[in-house]
């Protein structure tokens, strides 16, 4: 109530008039009218009207009653604003208040909604697809009612929903429903889906808390939650009345924080991940089954505001094949067709044995899936680890449960239950590992939120049991008697595995006694039954094709079959005597050798990786003998499944003598065998380049099809070998390590590289360091101590290189690697400079000026051509170089002999060779003619005459980079420049005239081509500079006379790689001409290097465009930044001579000078590590990786070694990139290559 007063100063105030209204109402009026409400008092007399104006202000208000309060508000407000052209269900929900007069309206829709949800959940019974979700649909309105009922208050918008729902569920008054639910099963599914949402969403509504926690993050999001649940709704009965295919996935309410998420990147993939380990809708319980079980488990999870006993936990044990991880892949699918599952986790998957090993991965595995079921706990994951990588790699269990699963789901704000479903925990061959798992979610379980439930099972009497207690976990166990249930269950498992892959008149053969002969084989296992209907289908392996099916069936029936035995010592003696008794005296001694390899292995073995790891290869008993013992081990026929026992108890039976008496195995006897068979898989299956890599440039995280080609080139007994070989080998008894030295000397001498290989592929580089440490301390041959030394200082040198990419263990690490000469086999590489100048070498050609330089397009050879001025005559000379080798030249292609009188050329430009595009042939233009040599026998193939007539002499020229063309100035055409196709010697181009303002006109002092053939530019002795489009002849630029840069002759023009600009020499300084091609008036020129008194006469520019390189009067090479017009570097020479000609290599780690005097100078360019100013690269990160223009991986370099370092060079290796392979130096070669290495 507000009460409005008239102050007087000298007498009493008086009550002008009064205001009441709910709270509530208030706040709706508020947000219906922009916060403004303008409303009449009553007044006490009957004086003028008078109006009072609120504003609602609701910031700051935390509490959960304002809260609420605000959110009830909102949504009615939200009611009165709805659009008219909604469906008819949602414009119920959307209607103003008043709609529903008393609450004993309500509670009777919610009732008639409660009934018809009963009778649609008795009829669904009989069509198995349907029913476990309209059952727990039913389970939770109902729950939701009596929230509803106790809290009427709470909000009539809610009875607008029940109403909503009410009316989609009319059809189950119809004639013939059932048939109805059964032509519809997929939207029934999606209904009774939906349903069981609105009821999560309807429980939670009614909680304090839950308005609290919304408003914290944002009541927009649940102000239309009510309102899209209903048009899903509407959208469901469309398709059942309509018969249209129903596509929507049910509506699923997420609050997410009201902040800038959109743009932040969220990359979670350097978090460790178990892949393969989610569950498989093929391995769920069949439609129909197992329906007891599912309901229970179904109800725990499903019981609002957390479940009746407070525990997060429920634990399902059960002996083996009594269909344990059926149950759990049907709760895993079931809950993520709801889209509540927050991760599965199943570990039976023979296909990925790492997932089995490697638990380290399961709680980042866990965050990552919850991290794809709702965005804020993606960006809340995201935020706590995107700034520490040492984090996102550790493989403390604490640590990764606190930091990746409970800080982050702090954030999250869902109603209904998020499902996590772990199975076959025994599968998990690392029992330290495990035990350190289970007491870390066992010990926090409860700091997650309460609305968590983590399934996980585990086989009767196994020691994983000890974790649980009854006041921390749900324990249920299966029954191990076969009751009705299970009966029918098994004989509807062998009615559809049957009929399924059986012909018609072969399933007939089956009728009801035989199915139940089957239940009675099977003895109450699941598995067993899977396993006899493989066996009559004949899709077992071991199964007698020869045979018909029902013929398969006699003689499985008829097979002495014993049930699993139950963990007991007594029982365990019992079945062990009878096998005994059976398969006499023999089969002891092969049962102790046997087990003892299962029991010593690192993980669980199959009967493949067991064959082959063991003595037992060839000996075709052992099968015999581990299928005698099915009634204590599971899949003992199967040759890619674990042998794991039904009761972990009686590995521990074996290994007590008190307990097994005569059949006690002692563990420690098969160390010895154990790694003596690693050893030789080792050695005989590593090789190099195991996985078929087909690049270097790309990290293992990148190579999509990695999984398929480990799965393709690495065998199961491959990777066990790899993992646990050492954990074997410093296990065996001092007396018998001299006889395993020679094997482990030759693994580490010859297959050391190759084992890491397979390491990096798996993800598990730390086993080699902590192995090698170990092995260090093994009393063994001193050779062998050395090389395990040296092995262990390369792998924790390059630990990150082996990491991130198999070719880099190579690439990067042995490259780098002083001591690579211990191992075998040889590796080669380019020599790489680590001085800070770069490597130089001078070569010496004939007599003469050399007139041109040009690198071949692999960049391993070097063209020159020089001539000599003739008294009478001269010489021309063409000469390939091979600069991969700095002492010697390949040959010299040919010689030519200049006549003064006829053939003398003006200028040094007009003699001059290029490579063709693919390096096989050379385009060389000799006075007036031009010849195609081939590379390696300088044979002519093509010869052709420049002009039609004869006469015709060449006063300057230039031909363009692929050798296609020549642009030239003739004594015929003076003022003029012609442009000739190579190959005919016919005019392409031209004439392209030259104007001048000088009277005797100008001659052309320099010509040059573009990168790519599509611009020509010319200079002039009186500084005029020309540019033309080369294909066409047009103008692009012209400066007649000199301009206000210099009056001196423009000695060079270079263009920019991209063909946007030119550089041009004129007396001291260089200058940068840019010019737009469609609009000749926009050109602009500035100054790059301004009076250099040493500047020379030659210039160059980097392939990338960034740098200058010019040869100075002072017999220096000048690296300048031109965009910063700073000096990047000086590089010195031994030359004294004048530069007449200057070149790059296309990769930019090679600068070749040719002098007057006939000499060439060669730079290895070389720039520090990291430096600013890196040369032609992209530059370099603190990980010590060096990348290519496009991320590409070059080369990773340990910390001592990346000051100084010429990195260049590696990029022009053939061992890079498609070519890494090259790195490996063949047997056959040994002898005749040598190999460089870094010092």
């Amino acid at each position: 109530m507000i009460e409005v007063f008239k102050h007087h100063r000298f007498h009493a105030d008086e009550l002008v008039g009064s205001y009441g209204e709910e709270i509530e109402n208030l706040l709706m009026k508020g947000f219906s009218r922009s916060k403004s409400i303008m409303q009449p008092l009553h007044c006490t007399s009957n004086k003028m009207a008078v109006h009072i104006e609120l504003k609602v202000d609701v910031e700051g208000q935390n509490s959960a009653a304002m809260a609420a309060a605000v959110q009830r508000a909102k949504i009615r407000a939200s009611r009165l604003h709805s659009p008219n052209s909604a469906s008819t269900a949602v414009s119920m929900i959307q209607a103003a208040d008043g709609v529903y007069s008393s609450t004993e309206n309500a509670l009777g829709n919610f009732v008639l909604l409660l009934e018809k949800l009963q009778v649609f959940a008795n009829l669904a019974n009989s069509v198995a697809e349907i029913h476990p979700y309209a059952d727990a649909a039913y389970s939770i309105i109902s729950v939701a009612y009596k929230a509803v009922l106790a809290q009427m208050q709470r909000d009539e918008n809610i009875i607008a929903l029940i109403d909503t729902m009410d009316d989609i569920y009319n059809f189950v008054k119809e004639a013939e429903p059932l048939r109805q639910i059964e032509s519809h099963k997929k939207v029934m599914i999606r209904i009774a889906q939906q349903t069981t949402e609105c009821g999560y969403f309807i429980s939670a509504y009614c909680s304090d808390s839950f308005f609290a926690r919304t408003i914290k993050h944002s009541v927009s999001t649940t102000d239309v939650a009510i309102i899209n649940y209903g048009k899903m709704f509407s959208e469901l009965k469309t398709a059942l009345l309509d018969h249209g295919a129903i596509i929507t996935e049910i509506t699923v309410l997420r609050i997410l924080e009201t902040v800038e998420r959109i743009e932040t990147k969220v990359d979670l993939s350097d978090l460790p991940y178990a892949d393969g380990a989610r569950f498989h809708d093929s391995k769920r319980c069949l439609p129909g089954t197992r329906e007891s079980v599912l309901s229970k488990i179904i109800g725990w999870i499903d019981a609002p505001g957390g479940t009746p006993d407070g525990k997060r936990l429920f634990l399902l044990t059960g002996a083996a094949g009594a269909g344990k991880s059926a149950i759990a892949h049907s709760l895993a699918g079931h809950y993520n067709a709801l889209r509540r599952l927050g991760s599965s986790i199943f570990a039976d998957n023979p296909d990925k044995p790492l997932a089995r090993s490697r638990l380290v991965l399961l709680f980042p595995t866990i965050a990552r899936d919850l991290a794809d079921l709702d965005p804020q706990y993606r960006h809340t994951l995201w935020s706590v680890i995107k700034s520490d990588r040492a984090l996102r790699k550790t493989d403390d269990f604490t640590t990764q449960f606190k930091k990746f699963i409970i800080e982050p789901s702090k954030s999250l704000v869902i109603c209904g239950p998020i499902v996590i479903v772990i199975d076959a925990s025994e599968e998990y061959s690392n029992p330290q590992a495990l035990n350190q798992f289970l007491s870390v979610l066992v010990q926090h379980v409860n700091d997650l939120p309460s609305n968590f439930r983590i399934v996980i099972t585990a086989l009767t009497g196994s020691r994983l049991l000890r974790h649980f207690s009854e006041t921390m976990a749900q324990i249920y166990q299966l029954p191990n008697n076969i009751g009705r249930s299970e009966r029918l269950d098994l004989s509807q498992l062998s009615k559809s595995r049957l009929q399924s892959s059986l012909a018609r008149e072969q399933f007939k053969q089956f009728g009801y006694s035989m199915a139940s002969k089957l239940v009675q084989h099977s003895h109450g296992s699941f598995q067993r039954m899977v396993e006899a209907c493989d066996t009559i289908c004949g899709t077992d392996p071991k199964a007698d094709l020869q045979l018909t099916p029902f013929e398969r069936y006699k003689v499985l029936i008829s097979s002495n079959s014993r049930p699993p035995v139950q963990p007991d010592d007594n029982l365990y003696m019992q079945e062990l005597t009878v096998i005994y008794t059976e398969q006499g005296a023999l089969f002891t001694a092969q049962f102790k050798s046997v087990m003892g390899i299962l029991l010593a292995a690192h993980t669980s073995l199959s009967l493949l990786e067991l064959k082959q790891l063991s003595n037992h290869s060839e000996d075709g008993d052992i099968g015999i003998m581990l299928g005698a013992l099915g009634a204590l081990l599971q899949n003992t026929t199967d040759f890619h499944a674990p042998i794991i026992p039904i009761n972990s108890s009686f590995y521990d039976f074996l290994q007590n003598p008190a307990r097994s008496g005569q059949f006690f195995v002692d563990v420690s006897s098969q160390y010895i065998s154990l790694a003596k068979g690693c050893l030789r898989v080792l050695n005989d299956q590593l090789c190099f380049n195991i996985c078929h890599l087909a690049s270097s440039y790309l990290p293992n995280t990148e190579i999509n099809d990695l999984p398929d080609r480990i799965k393709k080139y690495i065998t199961p007994e491959l990777s066990y070998a790899s993992q646990y070989w050492i954990h074997h080998l410093v296990m065996v008894p001092s007396a018998a390590v001299k006889t395993l030295a020679p094997q482990v000397e030759k693994l580490l001498q010859t297959r050391f590289f190759f084992w890491l290989e397979v390491l990096s592929v798996l993800g598990c580089v730390e086993i080699a360091v902590e192995g090698l440490q170990e092995l260090l301390l093994w009393e063994s041959a001193e050779s062998v101590l050395n090389l395990a030394h040296a092995a262990l200082i390369f792998v924790q040198t390059f630990e990150s290189a082996i990491t991130s990419s198999v070719p880099h263990i190579y690439l990067s690490g042995v490259r780098f690697w002083p001591n690579q000469k211990l191992f075998q086999p040889r590796f080669a590489f380019l020599p790489i400079s680590r001085s800070q100048n770069a490597q130089f070498f001078e070569r010496q050609s004939w007599q003469g000026s050399i007139t041109s330089l040009a690198f071949s397009p692999d960049c391993k050879s070097l063209l020159s051509t020089s001539s000599s001025p003739p008294p009478t005559t001269g010489t021309f000379t063409l000469s390939l170089w091979d600069i991969s080798d700095n002492t010697r030249t390949r040959m010299a292609l040919a010689k030519y002999e200049i006549n003064r009188d006829s053939d003398y050329i003006l200028g040094n430009h007009a003699c001059s060779g290029v490579f063709s595009p693919d390096g096989k042939t050379i385009t060389v233009f000799v006075p007036s003619k031009v010849q195609v040599l081939d590379v390696q026998t300088g044979k002519i193939l093509h010869e052709s005459d420049i002009g039609e007539e004869g006469g015709l002499r060449v006063t300057r020229a230039v031909l363009q980079a692929d050798g296609k063309r020549l642009a030239a100035t003739t004594n015929r055409a003076y003022n003029s420049v012609l442009i000739y196709n190579t190959r005919s010697g016919k005019l392409d181009i031209g004439p392209l005239k030259i104007k001048s303002n000088w009277k005797w006109g100008a001659d052309v002092s320099c010509m040059e081509f573009s990168s790519l053939g599509n611009f020509l530019a010319c200079s002039t002795s009186n500084s005029g500079i020309w540019i033309w489009n080369a294909n066409t002849g047009e103008e692009v630029f012209a400066s007649p006379d000199h301009t206000e840069y210099s009056i001196s002759m423009t000695r060079e023009v270079v263009f920019s790689p991209d063909e946007t600009a030119l550089f041009f020499m004129q007396g001291n300084s260089v200058h940068i001409l840019r010019w737009n091609a469609q609009c000749q008036n926009e050109q602009s020129v500035h100054t790059v290097l301004s009076t250099v008194p040493s500047l020379g006469n030659r210039i160059a520019v980097s392939p990338a465009g960034r740098y200058l390189v010019y040869y100075g009067l002072d017999s220096t090479l000048h690296i300048v930044d031109h965009k910063t017009n700073l000096i990047s570097t000086t590089l010195a020479s031994g030359s004294h001579s004048r530069v007449t000609s200057l070149a790059i290599s296309s990769d930019g780690t090679t600068i070749a000078a040719g002098g007057d005097h006939g000499s060439v100078s060669v730079w290895q360019v070389s720039m520090p590590f990291g430096g600013f100013y890196s040369l032609w690269g992209k530059g370099n990160d603190d990980s010590g990786w060096i990348y290519g223009s496009n991320n590409e991986l070059l080369a990773w370099v340990p910390p001592e070694l990346r000051e100084g370092l010429n990195w260049n060079p590696m990029v022009s290796g053939d061992a890079h990139g498609t070519s890494w392979v090259n790195c490996l130096v063949e047997e056959a070669q040994e002898t005749t290559k040598e190999t460089t290495t870094v010092s």
